[in-house]
């Protein structure tokens, strides 16, 4: 009987290590190619997109949303507080929030901490690199995607 009282607590402490393991895993690094920019391109591309920039902003390439829109910087990497972006999403006066009424629901909670999170370790974005292979293609490469071009 003494075993199965050791056997219980070592599964006891096993679940605790699990259920810690996996609270933690919402609190890690935040990638933009995998966690942020497909969040823009879902909730902000209509209107802050390749095709559309409402107030001067696109959220479409990580280079161009630290560039900001007409009212400045939108990012401030570390600074939740100071990111105008932030303040948008959060708004609650439907006037001030975004995504504007009739344009989209508001970001959700776990939205709101990926952006919040992402701002806090520095809003980091990884370059897309573009080289010439071997037979003349510009491959451009970001993340998992890589796309053949024919250089002129």
């Amino acid at each position: 009987m003494r075993s199965d009282g050791l056997i219980l607590k070592i599964f006891g402490v096993m679940g605790l290590v699990a259920v810690s393991v996996h609270a933690d895993a919402g609190v890690g690094k935040v990638d933009y190619v995998r966690d942020v920019k497909p969040l823009f391109e879902k909730r902000c591309g209509a209107c802050h997109g390749a095709l559309k920039q409402k107030a001067g902003l696109r959220l479409d390439a990580g280079v161009l949303v630290m560039k900001g829109s007409e009212e400045g910087a939108v990012i401030k990497p570390g600074d939740v507080r100071g990111s105008l972006l932030i303040t948008k999403v959060t708004a609650t006066d439907i006037e001030d929030r975004m995504p504007p009424e009739g344009e989209g629901e508001a970001l959700t909670d776990e939205q709101v901490d990926l952006l919040r999170r992402w701002i806090t370790q520095g809003a980091v974005r990884r370059r897309t690199v573009a080289k010439v292979d071997s037979i003349g293609l510009v491959v451009l490469r970001c993340g998992q995607l890589s796309l053949g071009l024919r250089s002129i």
